[in-house]
């Protein structure tokens, strides 16, 4: 039962939410099926048997229906009215969440001006002015929607009763309206343009929608909002043009009013604030890379790298890498395992808790157990591959490379590390979903990579210094630059 939609649906409710619901089922606003009773009693059979979905369809059938045989359409019948009272019930509990106390104070003056209840509007107008006083979430498209709902409340209250004696609260009402478009406009625009780093998505068609809102931001002093200024700075941090000073105005604006942002804005902007680290550690600068660790450090003290409880695997991917790079190798393991059971945002955490492993591993000079954990992730990618089930390109793009990495560091001679090498620029080739930025980071890596296998190379020293030159180029990209730096390095010393 447990691949079923209900079951499915039940089992990714907390615990608060699947009690909320089994209460709701005893109303009749969730509950109106002819089999309420019998929902009742399957939501009650599954929370006795500790909410474990994966019981028989006779066993719940005989808790439903115990003095009769096992007949799998009443079961399904059941099942499908439990599962509309659980839509609605999570339908009502998302709208209530959202819509929040403001929300329903609004619902409430919009009946009482179309009733012409005018004393009952304007009390309830009063009380949701007091409320939007009172709100911590001040910075988001959402409190200002909710102000230019209020704002229109008023409009529609004046013009309802023809009051020309005023401005009929027009001003006020476009100001909150512009507001709310542009922090909603310009937080779009900032996920697109964070995503084009990440993707090979054409933003051509938004381009003039993007410099429109931040023009209009600038020339209309809309800036002084804090949101708005955020969303401004972090345009400048995507193109990785920012100087050192919009840097460290943003991370500061962000510790003072992250507080009051709405939740998923603030994990949006911190993002923006580690992504502009790493853009800047791959240009090969690498005083940011102990300010990337405390930004980690920081965000994680604030919930704003996990999602319900879970940390994203590339998070954790990189978290490990700077506390490595910092010398906090013993920080970075005891993280890794206690971060074991909670990774997320892959097809397979156990091929990304292994590679992660791995990674560590390898950075910490244990190339054997390295390899054997690198093995494991490649083991469960095969296995999830031969059944059309594996498709997290990136995880894989990684640990090709980390498998080249791995192999130069125990034999550098070997030829399996050139057949890897060429293996990997075919695949690199061959996909179409990095951007060109990322598919430089990586066709550069494999290409100095086999300059530095190169016995010519590793017994003349000239030919180290030009690789090495060339990594000290001013915008020349490259994956684990540092990494491949040390080796180049190494090399020249031991000449």
């Amino acid at each position: 039962m447990k691949k079923t939609l209900l079951c499915q649906t039940l089992r990714a409710m907390t615990n608060d939410e699947y009690q909320q619901l089994g209460e709701a089922l005893h109303s009749p606003l969730f509950n109106h099926s002819r089999l309420s009773a019998k929902c009742i009693d399957l939501h009650r059979f599954f929370q006795e048997n500790g909410l474990d979905f994966s019981v028989t369809p006779e066993k719940a059938f005989a808790a439903i229906y115990p003095a009769k045989p096992f007949h799998r359409h009443s079961l399904d019948n059941v099942m499908s009215a439990l599962m509309d009272s659980a839509r609605e019930f999570i339908a009502w509990q998302q709208w209530r969440n959202q819509a929040g106390e403001v929300g329903i104070r609004l619902e409430m003056a919009r009946f009482y001006r179309e009733r012409s209840l005018e004393q009952r509007f304007e009390q309830t107008m009063e009380q949701l002015k007091r409320l939007l006083e009172k709100q911590t979430t001040v910075f988001s498209s959402n409190a200002h929607y909710q102000k230019y709902q209020v704002e229109s409340e008023i409009y529609h209250h004046a013009a309802t009763i023809n009051d020309l004696q005023n401005d009929l609260n027009l001003p006020a009402t476009a100001d909150s309206f512009i507001q709310y478009y542009l922090t909603q406009g310009l937080e779009l625009a900032l996920r697109l343009e964070h995503q084009a780093k990440l993707t090979a998505l054409d933003l051509s068609q938004f381009k003039t929608f993007s410099y429109s809102l931040r023009a209009l931001a600038l020339e209309s002093g809309y800036c002084q909002n804090p949101l708005i200024e955020l969303l401004d700075l972090a345009f400048q941090l995507v193109s990785y043009e920012a100087s050192d000073n919009v840097f460290e105005r943003y991370v500061s604006l962000l510790d003072d009013e992250g507080h009051r942002l709405k939740f998923t804005t603030h994990v949006l902007l911190a993002i923006m604030a580690r992504h502009y680290c790493l853009g800047m550690i791959n240009r090969g600068k690498a005083h940011y890379r102990p300010i990337l660790l405390g930004l980690y450090k920081s965000h994680l003290s604030k919930d704003l790298l996990y999602e319900h409880g879970k940390i994203l695997h590339q998070s954790l991917l990189n978290i490990v890498n700077m506390a490595v790079g910092e010398n906090e190798g013993a920080w970075a393991e005891a993280f890794l395992e206690e971060h074991k059971f909670r990774i997320t945002g892959s097809q397979s955490t156990e091929v990304a808790y292994h590679f992660i492993k791995a990674f560590l591993c390898f950075n910490l000079n244990n190339y054997q157990n390295a390899s054997i954990a690198l093995d494991e992730a490649f083991s469960e990618i095969n296995r999830l591959e031969s059944r059309s089930h594996f498709k997290d390109f990136n995880l894989k793009l990684m640990a090709r490379k980390l498998e080249i990495q791995i192999l130069y560091e125990i034999d550098r001679q070997s030829s399996l590390l050139t057949d890897r090498l060429n293996a990997h620029k075919m695949f690199l080739h061959r996909n179409k979903h990095l951007n060109d930025s990322h598919k430089m980071l990586h066709n550069n890596f494999v290409d100095l990579m086999k300059q530095l296998a190169q016995p010519a190379t590793q017994t003349d020293a000239k030919k180290a210094k030009k690789l090495l030159d060339k990594l000290k180029q001013p915008g020349f990209l490259i994956a684990d630059r540092r990494w491949v730096t040390e080796k180049v390095e190494a090399l020249i010393n031991d000449k």
